[in-house]
């Protein structure tokens, strides 16, 4: 898959269970973090804070390309 075909797909990235999510839409990272059902701030692990950071340099290269 090509960077534009990435950059169009609507990728997700999920953490915690689903409760912090990024996307990119319309040339933009989108972060969504909150618990599920409550609207409390969602926790992330070191580890899970280093796959996010991870995530969004990746969507932020995309968005360059």
């Amino acid at each position: 898959m090509t960077q534009n075909e990435r950059k169009q797909s609507g990728h997700i990235f999920e953490l915690a269970g689903g409760e912090v999510r990024a996307w990119i839409e319309q040339d933009a990272i989108h972060i969504r973090a909150a618990a599920k059902g409550f609207n409390d701030p969602a926790e992330l692990t070191a580890s899970e804070a280093r796959r996010l950071s991870l995530a969004l340099k990746e969507m932020a290269d995309i968005i360059e390309t």
